[in-house]
């Protein structure tokens, strides 16, 4: 049957496991092959870019935000911001006491932390990884399961493996999984190199 959608998903799921009984354990199933997802794949399919205002040392991320990318200081020159880790910036706090425009930049939980802290409102400009949106019954598809069906087949079926317990099918999902998990990345990465054109929505941030 096709993998258009999330009933179709959830069907094709249940015919691969010859159950008949997983109508409540099948979302779980599903969500937990996305949180794994979110995790470790890096699609160039996941980046977004957004705007922020940038008037004080911290500013809140976006809602589905997972990785940074980059981030920059629009105006005349563009200045892109280096990233430091929450420790680096610590260390060289005291260097930057006065306020000027942001050099660096750090993520520290829902929000990213800029030094020097701004001397007026400057506009910023993030391409982070955003969340795979999470199928349900009112999101019934993403870019993913549009793309990437069997991504989405095989990473649900190698979840059910603490709930079946012994079943000698799982090696084969995971393989499968495995396979089409490097494919996936592989492709996004080789589109990137050879400089095709990144499908990047833009959002206002918050939205």
């Amino acid at each position: 049957m096709a993998l258009a959608n999330y009933s179709d998903l959830k069907t094709s799921v249940s015919t691969w496991l010859d159950r008949t009984d997983l109508d409540t354990v099948l979302p779980d199933l599903i969500t937990l092959a996305e949180a794994s997802l979110n995790r470790t794949l890096r699609h160039r399919l996941m980046l977004q870019r957004s705007t922020a205002s940038i008037d004080s040392e911290y500013t809140v991320l976006p809602s589905d935000f997972l990785e940074m990318r980059a981030l920059q200081i629009n105006g005349d020159p563009v200045r892109s911001l280096e990233y430091l880790t929450p420790q680096q910036m610590d260390e060289n706090d005291s260097s930057y006491r006065n306020d000027a425009k942001p050099l660096f930049f750090s993520v520290i939980k829902d929000y990213f932390q800029v030094l020097p802290v701004p001397d007026t409102t400057y506009t910023g400009e993030l391409i982070y990884y955003s969340r795979i949106p999470s199928l349900s019954d009112s999101q019934t598809s993403n870019w993913l399961l549009d793309d990437h069906p069997d991504i989405y087949l095989y990473g649900t079926l190698r979840q059910a493996s603490p709930y079946l317990r012994e079943d000698e099918r799982m090696a084969v999902w995971e393989s499968l999984y495995a396979a089409r998990y490097a494919e996936t990345q592989a492709e996004s990465e080789r589109t990137e190199t050879y400089g095709s054109s990144l499908r990047i929505k833009h959002t206002p941030l918050g939205d």
